[in-house]
């Protein structure tokens, strides 16, 4: 099987969408799937390089911070040649029905569905149709395009597209996959990472694993950094030891960057917190597990994930995680069994769950945590969602070749 993947992101960008794609990819790999991706290049030069994993061809064309319309047209050309030349049997894209390049996104589907009816599209939606700043009707326009299929990462998301008029039959759900010999409780070495990072290892740690700023550089503010802050200042006086740690990320608005540092900082000062939050360097995919590592508890408040794969990150890490009810958190997390969620995005609610987590007893909380990470090797392993996809993309294929016969 010859697959053709697109995506704006691709590694070393550390998002959700990059890390399911380099699992999928590896997976797919290993099963004898030919694996092109076409993806953006953070310089005016397109690229072609053989990987482990197969074809990467990088090019400005998929660059986000590019003009989106004058874009698309030559786009649309460039990707008639790529796919006339490869001739894929199926063509894979991840997270196209987010707005990051309209024009660009309807140039693709116009491209494949009139020039290459004969080969199934696949959308891979990591979003839940609610996308910061952009409207309800771009979206559903995206949504709306004659995918031959779209796969939803969480039934919440699903849900969210049905909404939106999209078929619950074109809808498969695939739930994300977390790399268990990757993401695994790391004990024995956190006396050495707190030392790395100049951290005390007399305090305690709150981990917020979801970067308070977006890769242009705003406040990432659904992710609800402001909320865990917050919390923090109302938790109970007996853990004033509690320190709020958040990884930063470099982004490509440097400028933007520094006025939303800028703005976090004053907001940390005016609430009285600002010597309990400690803004870390940027972790790669492969050092995301160092992050959790350097925790006590993981607080994870935002609301409406399409899926929320840091909430299963720290559940295979067997940390204490804590998340608001909302979005897919409740597929994932089941509250005092595997993590612990609070009804709204209250800070104060938050504040009442944290002091009750730093209260358990510790052979209560190893249980807990003990019982997340095999909820995680049962419903959410990178094993099954290279499975699952595989079959979607055989089942495609199949019926496809059976209605051209």
């Amino acid at each position: 099987m010859r697959i053709i993947f697109i995506s704006f992101g691709f590694p070393p960008s550390t998002g959700g969408v990059e890390a399911m794609m380099a699992s999928q990819l590896a997976y797919f790999k290993e099963r004898g799937v030919h694996n092109t991706v076409l993806t953006c290049s953070m310089d005016k030069k397109t690229t072609f390089r053989r990987t482990g994993f197969g074809e990467l061809i990088r090019t400005p064309l998929l660059n986000r911070s590019r003009p989106d319309a004058p874009s698309a047209r030559s786009l649309a050309q460039w990707l008639h040649e790529i796919v006339a030349n490869i001739r894929p049997d199926i063509i894979y894209c991840h997270n196209l029905t987010f707005p990051y390049g309209p024009a660009r996104t309807r140039a693709i589907v116009r491209t494949i569905t009139r020039r290459f009816p004969g080969i199934p599209l696949i959308e891979h939606a990591h979003n839940a149709q609610n996308a910061q700043h952009r409207s309800v009707a771009l979206q559903r326009g995206l949504a709306r395009l004659p995918w031959d299929a779209i796969v939803c990462v969480s039934t919440y998301a699903k849900s969210q597209f049905v909404k939106q008029g999209i078929s619950g039959r074109r809808i498969n759900v695939i739930y994300n996959g977390i790399d268990l010999k990757q993401f695994k409780p790391l004990p024995k070495t956190r006396a050495a990472l707190l030392k790395r990072y100049n951290l005390d290892p007399k305090q305690v740690y709150a981990v917020f694993p979801s970067r308070p700023f977006t890769s242009a550089g705003e406040l990432n503010i659904k992710k609800g950094f402001g909320l865990a802050a917050r919390a923090l200042s109302l938790a109970h006086p007996a853990f004033n030891n509690l320190h709020l740690l958040a990884p930063s990320n470099e982004g490509h608005n440097p400028k933007q960057k520094r006025e939303s540092l800028n703005e976090l900082n004053a907001f940390t000062k005016k609430i009285g917190i600002s010597a309990r939050v400690a803004l870390l360097p940027e972790f790669s995919r492969a050092e995301m597990p160092t992050l959790y590592a350097l925790g006590d508890i993981v607080v994870a408040p935002s609301t409406r994930e399409a899926f929320g794969l840091v909430y299963a990150e720290a559940m295979a890490m067997q940390k204490p995680v804590i998340a608001v009810k909302s979005g897919a958190a409740p597929e994932i997390i089941t509250h005092n069994k595997t993590g612990f969620l609070i009804e709204r995005p209250s800070a104060r609610l938050l504040a009442h769950q944290i002091t009750q987590v730093m209260r358990m007893p510790k052979t209560s909380l190893n249980a807990l945590t003990a019982t997340a990470r095999k909820q995680v090797q049962k419903k959410f392993s990178s094993r099954l969602f290279g499975e699952r996809t595989l079959e979607l993309c055989a089942r495609m294929l199949k019926k496809t070749r059976a209605s051209s016969s």
